[in-house]
C-alpha cells in the first residue's frame, strides 16, 4: 500500500514540475529541492516501520496464543483449574509492552520527521506561489 501511495505522489509530483517548468525554471526545483527530502525520510520512516514489525512478531505472535488461551472455551477448563489466567495475562501485557515501546518509538520519530519536512516542503509550495 505504500508503495502505491509512494509511486502515486512521485507521478504527480513529476506531472506537476514539467506543468511549472513553463511558468519558470526556478519553480521546479524548489519545488523539487523541498519535496525530494520529504519523500526520502518519509519511505525511510517506513522501512524503519517494516523493520521493526519484522522484529516484533514473536511478541505479536505470543500475544496472539495468550489471548486465545485467555479468551476461548477451547483452554478454559485448564486455565480455571491450574489458575494461570493471572499468568497468560502478564505476559500478554510483558508482550504488548515491548512492542508497544519499539512501536511508539518509531511512531513519534515518523511525527516529528514528516512534520519538519512537510512544514519545509509547504513553505517551498509557498515561494513557489
Amino acid at each position: 500500500m505504500f508503495f502505491g501511495n509512494g509511486c502515486q505522489y512521485l507521478l504527480n509530483l513529476i506531472t506537476m514540475l514539467i506543468l511549472l517548468f513553463h511558468l519558470g525554471w526556478w519553480i521546479p526545483l524548489l519545488l523539487l529541492s523541498t519535496s525530494f527530502p520529504k519523500v526520502y525520510f518519509s519511505f525511510k520512516i517506513q522501512w524503519d516501520i517494516w523493520q521493526t514489525m519484522s522484529r516484533k512478531s514473536p511478541q505479536a505472535r505470543k500475544m496472539k496464543y495468550y489471548s486465545s488461551v485467555l479468551l476461548t472455551d477451547t483452554y478454559a477448563k485448564e486455565v480455571r483449574l491450574f489458575g494461570l489466567g493471572s499468568l497468560f495475562k502478564q505476559r500478554y501485557q510483558e508482550a504488548f509492552a515491548d512492542k508497544y515501546r519499539a512501536m511508539r518509538k518509531i511512531r513519534g520519530k515518523q511525527a516529528w520527521n514528516l512534520s519538519f519536512w512537510e512544514i519545509l516542503s509547504a513553505g517551498g509550495n509557498a515561494i513557489a506561489s
